[in-house]
Order: structure tokens, then sequence, then C-alpha cells
């Protein structure tokens, strides 16, 4: 029998999934449509709001590979990064997807979104330079491994290395007492490579993935969102925001980005 808790939170979902289905029709018949036209295998999702040139460099860097990503961009209100986003839809090295709302960094998981997408798929926040050593068939390698260790997803490891920007995280922790710990960006992103799996060619570690870019699979969901493996070595990637030498969006650009931002998890103010 259900629990009290287990009863409303399936309530709540039942409520959340009936609004969005009725808000989101637009943005599924165009993203339906986008998927018609993608000719890989794997299709790649990247969140846009506000940070076209994250996305267009991201988009370069794909296009590289032969593949043409699928951007969801979530109402931006920049026309700056509007016009990158059309011109890059333009040229046909992006199909970019136009909601008439924000829904936020999970987008592509909301219900009715979701449920348009194949068992594999690859999505991602745009602010990331991919290791230049990753192999041509990073994607295939990654659905690969999330059947081999029965993940939801398979993302790139983010590197730590020289010049990581020196802003701090704070987590509350509820158990056994609330207490608040900070840690700097190093401390962080330390915890993701602790525990490494075995693998006879590649660099693996047990670790929670968010929205960094990961391979997912469907099959493999068992309510756990943040279920995952990392891949190190070759498939490392830099999260530009967290180093200020590399980052390519200007001040201005990040102050526009931040102004009402409800699609990110992890800029740096």
């Amino acid at each position: 029998m259900k629990s009290l808790e287990q009863k409303l939170r399936f309530f709540v979902n039942h409520l959340r999934n009936r609004y969005f289905s009725l808000t989101t029709k637009a943005l599924q018949a165009d993203l339906q449509r986008a998927l018609q036209k993608c000719e890989d295998e794997i299709p790649v999702i990247i969140v846009s709001y506000n940070n076209a040139s994250y996305v267009k460099n991201m988009t370069d860097q794909l296009n590289a590979y032969r593949i043409k990503p699928i951007v969801i961009d979530n109402r931006s209100t920049d026309a700056a990064s509007v016009q990158i986003l059309q011109q890059l839809h333009s040229d046909q090295k992006a199909e970019v997807v136009f909601s008439q709302k924000n829904y936020g960094y999970l987008v592509g998981f909301i219900n009715p979104i979701y449920a348009l997408l194949p068992q594999y798929f690859a999505y991602s926040d745009p602010d990331l330079m991919l290791n230049e050593k990753l192999p041509k068939d990073f994607l295939q390698t990654m659905k690969l491994l999330t059947d081999d260790y029965k993940v939801f997803k398979a993302g790139f490891a983010l590197e730590i290395r020289e010049g990581l920007q020196s802003a701090t995280i704070t987590k509350y922790i509820g158990y056994p007492k609330m207490i608040a710990r900070t840690y700097d960006f190093r401390e962080w992103e330390e915890q993701y490579w602790r525990f490494e799996l075995k693998h006879p060619t590649l660099k693996i570690y047990a670790s929670r993935v968010d929205t960094t870019f990961a391979v997912y699979n469907k099959a493999n969901y068992f309510d756990e969102f943040y279920d995952g493996i990392r891949v190190g070595g070759d498939f490392s990637a830099i999260h530009l925001p967290w180093y200020p030498e590399l980052d390519i969006m200007t001040k201005q650009e990040r102050n526009i980005y931040l102004k009402k931002n409800n699609s990110t998890t992890s800029i740096p103010d």
C-alpha cells in the first residue's frame, strides 16, 4: 500500500505534468520537427538562455564532429543572443527551437518534452570547452557505457587545473544535524574524482551528474536524475565560467545572462 507521502507526490506530479501538457504544445511540436530532421543516431540537445556566445562555441565544437545539435532556447530576452541563435539556425549549423516560456535548464525533462526524446540522447549546458583529444566516436562510447554500467547517464568529467576561480559553494546538510559547509570549486569538484571504476581503457568514476554534457539512457532511469558516471582522460572537459582566462563570455554578457535567470546551476556571479 502506498504511503501518504507517495500518494501526495503522485498527485503533485500528476498536476505538474497536466500543467506542462497544456503549456508546452508549441514547444513539443517544434522539437518534434527538429528531431525528425536530425540525422545523428544520438541527438544532442543544448539548452540556451541569453548565452548564445556559449551556444555558438559549443555548436562549432560539435560541428567539427559532424554533429548538428538541437538548441532549446528558454525565451532569451537578449537581442544579441537571439540574433546569434537565428543565424546558427539559418546557417544550418544547429536546429534551434524557440520556447515561448523559460522552463529552466531542465526543460528537456519536462514530461511532455522528455517523452519525445529517443532512448539514447545527449543533453548539456553550452558552457564547455571539449577536450581536443576527444575521440570521434565519443557519443557511441558513452552510449555503451550507460549499458555496461547500468546508469541513467554517462557524462564528461570536469577538469581541475591551474587558473580555477576561487569562488565558493555552500552546501546545507540536514542529517544528522543541520550544518552549512563551504567549498571552493577545487574542493567541490574533487568529490567527483574519488571513486574510480574498473575499465580496460577508460578512466571511469562513479559520481552524480547534473546537466554537464552526458549521454542518457532512458531504459536505465529508476527515479534518480543524478544517477551516472563521469568519464575522464580524453573525455574530460573544461567548464569555462570557472576559468576567467579561458572564459569567452564578457562581463556585459554575464550581467545579461544572470538577470532573471532560472536556466543555470553553476555559473559564478
